[in-house]
């Protein structure tokens, strides 16, 4: 799955995903590619796939604005 977005300023970013996981299923692997970095995560289950919970998964830094 890809999102494209603009950046309005250069500098450095907490990236935050908000992630549900049904019971029993957990424990998937990913990886948020931004640029030239890539953030891997493990997904945690959360009890239902509609239960979202913030999971702050790195940071990632902008040299300059743009999409």
């Amino acid at each position: 799955m890809n999102w494209q977005f603009a950046v309005d300023k250069a500098g450095t970013f907490e990236v935050e995903v908000w992630q549900g996981c049904g019971k029993g299923q957990g424990g998937s692997d990913v990886v948020a590619e931004i640029g030239e970095t890539k953030l891997p995560f493990t997904v945690l289950e959360t009890g239902h796939f509609q239960i979202f919970v913030p999971r702050r998964i790195g940071r990632v830094t902008f040299t300059s604005p743009g999409l």
